[in-house]
């Protein structure tokens, strides 16, 4: 019995094979590319009698990495923008003597198409107020996202 007459592919045939492979990486780094131009700048700013600090917030794939300060000897707030999750997060803590006591927590939605959608806009996360267990003492912080 003869073998079989096994046709080898033309050219094309293994271009376009080499392409459709090739053609969901190209598109994941252009996208990439596009998110990272377009991603948000963001920034929060924290007030506690009458002192005022800012955080410019670098973006980070890291869930363990924040920014944070502290105010006074009785809060600290800390932030972080996670742009591969799409959200921004914030925490503010009591500093006590026994250790830090979580008053707040928050997590914020930031996709990457809310820059695509408003052009070079800003979104605003409203002004929060949080109160200490101990004689009423508020921290004001405010956050924002700015398109590039």
């Amino acid at each position: 019995m003869a073998d079989p007459i096994v046709k080898s592919p033309d050219c094309r045939g293994f271009f376009m094979l080499a392409l459709a492979m090739l053609w969901p990486l190209a598109s994941s780094v252009h996208a990439a590319a596009s998110d990272a131009v377009v991603s948000p700048m963001v920034s929060c700013e924290a007030d506690y009698g009458g002192r005022s600090e800012t955080l410019q917030l670098q973006p980070t794939a890291d869930v363990y990495a924040t920014q944070s300060v502290t105010l006074g000897k009785r809060f600290r707030f800390h932030a972080q923008y996670l742009p591969e999750r799409a959200k921004l997060k914030t925490w503010v803590y009591e500093l006590r003597e026994r250790g830090p006591l979580l008053l707040h927590a928050a997590e914020y939605p930031l996709p990457p198409a809310s820059c695509l959608a408003a052009g070079t806009g800003r979104t605003d996360f409203g002004l929060n107020k949080v109160y200490s267990s101990d004689f009423e003492r508020e921290l004001f912080f405010h956050c924002a996202s700015l398109c590039r």
